[in-house]
C-alpha cells in the first residue's frame, strides 16, 4: 500500500493527514495530526513576522520527525491564504525550505474553492449547489450546476482574521459583535449571482458548527445536516454573551473558542445572501480535494 502525507497550513491551523493508496486505487485516511499554529496571527501590515515564521517550522519540523519514524517520505506541503495573502510570501517560503527542506506550494483562491468541490465529492455526489471553505484567513465559494462549476470565488475574510481585528479579550461583546457583522457584510456584497437552496461546508469552522448544533440540539452523531433557523437560534445564543453560551463553547469544542463566533456569523450571512434552506457538513474538503488532483484521479467539474 502506497502512503501519501499532506501538510495543509492554513491560518489557524497546520494539519498533517497521511492516506493509505490500495492496489486497486482507493484511497483512505490512515491518521491526521494538527497544531494550532494560528499564522494569522503573525501578520502586521500584510508582513508576517519572524516569528510566524519560526513558528510554522517548528510545526513542520514536528510533523517531519514523526513521518520519518514511520517511514513516510511522499510529503506534499501547500499552503492557502495563510501564505498567500502576505506581502512577504516568497522570503518566507524560501526559509521554510532552508529549515524544513518542503517546498511549499501557494495555492490560489480560485484553485483552492474547486479542490473544496473536488474533495466532496469524495463524500457525495453534487448535482447542483453551493461549496463553501472558512478558513482563519479566507473564505472560498464554489458554485455547482448539473455537476458543473460555475463559479469558484475567494473571499479574503476568515474566522481568525476579524477575531484579531475585532476583538479585544476572547468572546465579543456586542458592540465587537456589530463590527464583525458589518465587516462580513460589507466582504460578501462581492458574492454575486449565487442562489442555493442546499449548502455544503467544509473546513474547520464548518465541522465546528456542526459540533455545536449536535451537542446544542442532541443530534446523532450521523447527522451532518443543519436547517437555517436552527443556524440562527445557535447564532443567537453565541452571541447573547451569557455564561452559559461561553460554557457551552468550552465543553462542546474548545479549540474554537475564540473563532467560533466571527466563524458562525460568516455562514449565517452567506446562507442569508445566497437564500440557504439546509446547510450539510462535509467531512472531506480540500485537503482530500489536493490528494485527488495529486495522484492524478479523474473528478467530474
Amino acid at each position: 500500500m502506497e502512503t501519501h502525507a499532506l501538510i495543509d497550513m492554513g491560518s489557524n491551523t497546520i494539519r498533517l493527514s497521511v492516506f493509505g493508496r490500495r492496489d486497486d486505487g482507493t484511497v483512505h485516511q490512515l491518521f491526521s495530526e494538527k497544531e494550532m499554529a494560528g499564522l494569522a496571527n503573525y501578520v502586521d501590515d500584510g508582513v508576517m513576522s519572524t516569528q510566524g515564521a519560526r513558528r510554522a517550522i517548528d510545526a513542520l519540523n514536528n510533523f517531519k520527525q514523526m513521518l520519518t519514524l514511520f517511514g513516510i517520505t511522499k510529503v506534499n506541503v501547500f499552503a492557502t491564504a495563510s501564505l498567500r495573502n502576505i506581502k512577504n510570501t516568497d522570503e518566507i517560503v524560501d526559509l521554510i525550505k532552508e529549515e524544513t527542506g518542503y517546498e511549499v506550494e501557494i495555492i490560489s483562491g480560485t484553485d483552492e474553492a474547486k479542490l473544496g468541490y473536488y474533495g466532496v465529492l469524495s463524500w457525495m455526489n453534487i448535482e447542483s449547489g453551493t461549496v463553501f471553505d472558512i478558513g482563519g484567513g479566507s473564505m472560498e465559494v464554489t458554485e455547482i450546476k448539473s455537476r458543473q462549476i460555475m463559479s469558484a470565488q475567494s473571499v479574503d475574510i476568515g474566522s481568525l482574521v476579524l477575531f484579531k481585528k475585532y476583538v479585544s479579550g476572547i468572546w465579543p461583546d456586542k458592540d465587537e459583535i456589530e463590527d464583525i457583522t458589518d465587516a462580513i457584510e460589507r466582504k460578501l456584497e462581492g458574492i454575486d449571482g449565487v442562489r442555493s437552496n442546499l449548502v455544503y461546508g467544509i473546513g474547520g469552522t464548518a465541522r465546528g458548527v456542526l459540533k455545536l448544533a449536535q451537542s446544542y440540539y442532541k443530534m446523532p452523531i450521523q447527522n451532518r445536516a443543519i436547517y437555517v433557523d436552527q443556524l440562527d437560534e445557535i447564532c443567537d445564543f453565541l452571541t447573547s454573551e451569557s455564561k452559559e453560551a461561553r460554557n457551552f463553547v468550552l465543553k462542546s469544542y474548545p479549540d474554537r473558542i475564540h473563532t467560533i463566533i466571527p466563524g458562525t456569523l460568516i455562514i449565517q450571512t452567506l446562507c442569508r445572501k445566497i437564500h440557504c434552506q439546509t446547510l450539510m457538513i462535509s467531512p472531506y474538503g480540500a485537503r482530500e480535494g489536493y490528494l485527488y488532483k495529486m495522484l492524478g484521479q479523474k473528478l467530474d467539474g
